[in-house]
């Protein structure tokens, strides 16, 4: 049953999707059918940027096309779309990487998640540390986000429904103080992995980048060369910017 709903789900999303997806496809079929040149080039470029494929990967695709018809002159369209779409392949089939950890023998390792407000942040962490108590290990949660009082509430049911340690401060509190708090804690009671939570902030708001860093060095303080991993939430509905 549950099968049939998520297939059905995946239709409707195709479905949705075969006007987009066509027109994508008949646009880039069209450019690649004249003589490649830098005009060419650049319209398939901006179509790429349409399609929000991000800065870099448009700018990889377009260097492929440039190079695959240098080497071969006589390629087709239809051969050109077709290596597009295995690069695009690719790119999407990447295992997931291991996450970063303290060398071996020393704990805890120390993640903090960042990201834009509204985009997953508390709710990632939750998913994060049910796979690492999963895997057996002693996790604690650090509520870092001390301007928003529900922040602090949710992260605090989630380890409370986890059953995992969690470390708070006190309302528009200094989160790093909260995180030293944190660490020292971690390290006297063996925690093998610290999860801190932040506000959320956008990369243009200053201040709010430069507490980031305050955090930061506030982390080596206390565990050299943490945090030894930065997560940065975000959700792709938004746009890659």
């Amino acid at each position: 049953m549950i099968f049939n709903l998520l297939k059905g789900g995946y239709s409707k999303v195709r479905t949705a999707l075969s006007k987009t997806r066509s027109a994508l496809g008949s646009r880039v079929r069209s450019l690649l059918g004249r003589t490649i040149d830098e005009d060419v080039l650049e319209e398939l470029e901006e179509i790429f940027y349409e399609a929000d494929l991000g800065v870099q990967t448009s700018i990889d695709l377009v260097e492929r096309v440039r190079k695959h018809f240098e080497k071969q002159k006589g390629l087709s369209a239809e051969e050109a779309l077709e290596d597009i779409r295995s690069y695009l392949v690719s790119l999407l089939s990447r295992g997931p990487s291991a996450l970063g950890s303290a060398a071996e023998g020393q704990k805890p390792s120390v993640i903090l998640v960042v990201g834009a407000n509204g985009n997953g942040k508390t709710t990632t962490i939750a998913k994060l540390a049910k796979r690492l108590v999963g895997e057996g290990k002693k996790v604690l949660l650090v509520a870092g986000d001390t301007f928003r009082a529900a922040a602090v509430e949710q992260l605090e049911l989630w380890a409370k429904r986890l059953d995992v340690d969690i470390v708070r401060g006190s309302m528009n509190s200094d989160p790093s103080a909260v995180a030293f708090d944190a660490l020292q804690s971690a390290v006297s009671k063996g925690h093998d992995v610290v999860i801190i939570d932040t506000a959320g902030r956008l990369h243009t708001k200053t201040p709010l980048m430069q507490e980031l860093n305050k955090i930061k060095r506030t982390c080596q303080k206390v565990v050299a060369d943490s945090p030894h991993e930065t997560l940065l939430v975000l959700d792709t509905s938004i746009g890659q910017n």
